[in-house]
């Protein structure tokens, strides 16, 4: 009974990391299911990949229940309890968004990106790429100058993407050819969206950092 208790009090420090891998792999596969949008034509074809998204965020959502619920059973943690909760949820949050996104897309029955979009859609996949690695990185305090590469990166790809949002949105204004109202506001709406998400990303990222900076 003693030993048990023990147990409970001092879990494996990898069963906290297994399960962060697990909720970041599911991410990563969030994300290259959501790359498919580059290459995607056609209304049925937009809807399978938000069909795919979905089933991998109900997948997220069980992953993230289950890592609060250990964290919340378990007296000791590797890391600070509030930390590693913030940084399920943050997780959570960024598949959520990709689920999001892909929801919009199939709303608003696009056929095919435009260019701005397809370069978003790329940024988020680099992003969540980064920040998977930084996610494996947290195991180990002693690589915290890889996971500074990776915050790098991220933060970098957030100001790439909002200059592609905002020269996207300059341009649809500026067109001068006939664009009807429908149109302006679907792709405005998208453009916003898919730029949020890089956001998104990048303040996951934050989280990390900050849980970085306390265990230095």
């Amino acid at each position: 009974m003693i030993q048990g208790l023990i147990r409970w009090l001092l879990p494996s420090e990898n069963t906290f990391f297994a399960y962060l891998d697990q909720i970041s792999a599911n991410l990563i596969e969030g994300a290259r299911i959501l790359d498919k949008y580059r290459d995607a034509r056609g209304i049925e074809a937009m809807a399978e990949i938000a069909k795919q998204i979905k089933l991998i965020e109900h997948e997220g959502d069980e992953l993230a229940r289950v890592m609060h619920d250990a964290l919340d059973k378990t007296f000791v943690t590797p890391l600070d309890r509030e930390d590693l909760h913030a940084l399920t949820s943050a997780l959570e949050n960024t598949l959520d968004n990709l689920d999001g996104t892909a929801e919009r897309i199939a709303l608003y029955g696009f056929e095919e990106l435009t260019e701005p979009m397809k370069q978003l859609v790329a940024h988020i996949t680099t992003a969540i790429t980064e920040l998977s690695k930084a996610v494996a990185c947290l195991k180990d305090m002693t690589r915290v100058d890889l996971i500074q590469l990776h915050l790098a990166h991220v933060n970098r790809l957030e100001s790439e993407a909002d200059a592609i949002y905002r020269a996207a949105l300059g341009a649809l204004f500026a067109n001068k050819e006939p664009i009807d109202a429908v149109t302006l506001v679907r792709n405005k709406d998208m453009l916003e969206v898919l730029e949020n998400t890089v956001d998104v990303c990048a303040h996951a990222m934050t989280v990390i950092r900050t849980l970085v900076i306390k265990n230095l």
